[in-house]
């Protein structure tokens, strides 16, 4: 018996089931873009890289043969039908001057367990760890076009193509956590209402600082201290908010493992390599006008830590 090429393994079953095929152009280019920005990676050396091939490498790594695959199913071999060169140019992570010092500054030892990253500014940095000094942003305003592509998304709304004859509409159950819209074979499911978002990272990764155009850091070595001191700042202000905090579950839009979705934790998967851990405030009234909010825990020496060329 032959053992095959393992990307030959994946391209033949690929082609007993084309989940891609439903997909118009620019939405399978779209996707082309999307699992390209997962597969690579800036190393410390400032150099542009691929996963290895641990499980998630792996995991991204099929999904790439399989969209190529798609691509020579419809239109020939390699490259025809390919996105254009420089299409998806903001895509893929960039050598510069601040990833050689992102790429010392994620070298350096971390904490061992969990652990939280906030990338910003070293002044917003230096203000979180001496005073507790942190903003919260409105999800809706992260949709702004002048935005880059690592930032830029519409936190309210989550669109799907699944693969035809793989779901039920009618089956759909949001709990109350968001809307659906069912157009053909395309889902559109939004937030009900807005909310309030502080945007952290379980990684401490070089390409993270090129992505948030941050030189510094705010590495959190206890989470728990600082998600219950954030609970208690809460409280003493009186904010008429309900704070909720959890991983971001990444959504392949193609191919979602169910329908179940609260918003305020769900993002496309173009978004994977974040790994992005969130604290939401949610106003109590939903038809309250809602704008940034700061809040200050006090000091976060004793928990945290900043990293940066400035601080």
């Amino acid at each position: 018996m032959v053992d095959l090429p393992r990307h030959e393994v994946w391209r033949r079953r690929y082609r007993a089931r084309r989940y891609l095929g439903h997909l118009t152009k620019p939405e399978l280019d779209a996707r082309f873009g999307d699992i390209l920005s997962n597969i690579t990676t800036l190393t410390l050396q400032n150099q542009v890289g691929l996963l290895g091939l641990g499980p998630e490498g792996k995991r991204w790594l099929v999904l790439w043969t399989e969209c190529l695959e798609e691509f020579q199913l419809r239109y020939g071999p390699y490259p025809n039908g390919l996105p254009k060169e420089g299409t998806f140019v903001d895509a893929v992570p960039r050598p510069s001057e601040r990833g050689r010092s992102a790429g010392r500054l994620a070298n350096a030892p971390v904490p061992e367990g969990q652990y939280l990253v906030r990338y910003s500014d070293p002044r917003f940095i230096r203000e979180a760890h001496e005073r507790g000094r942190i903003r919260f942003g409105v999800a809706s305003a992260y949709s702004d076009p002048s935005l880059n592509y690592a930032i830029r998304d519409d936190e309210l709304l989550l669109e799907l193509a699944p693969e035809p004859g793989t779901y039920d509409a009618s089956a759909l159950d949001l709990e109350g956590r968001g809307l659906a819209q069912h157009v053909g074979v395309r889902f559109r499911h939004r937030a009900p209402t807005d909310f309030l978002v502080l945007c952290l990272s379980r990684r401490l990764l070089p390409r993270l600082f090129s992505d948030f155009s941050a030189d510094a850091c705010l590495l959190i070595r206890d989470p728990g201290l600082f998600l219950r001191t954030l609970r208690e700042s809460l409280d003493a202000a009186s904010h008429p908010l309900d704070l909720l905090v959890g991983p971001v579950c990444y959504v392949d839009p193609v191919r979602p493992k169910n329908f179940r979705f609260d918003m305020r934790f769900s993002k496309h998967f173009r978004y994977s390599y974040q790994e992005e851990y969130r604290v939401v405030l949610q106003p109590r009234d939903p038809g309250s006008p809602i704008e940034p909010l700061f809040v200050e825990l006090g000091p976060m020496t004793g928990y945290a830590e900043m990293r940066g060329p400035e601080v």
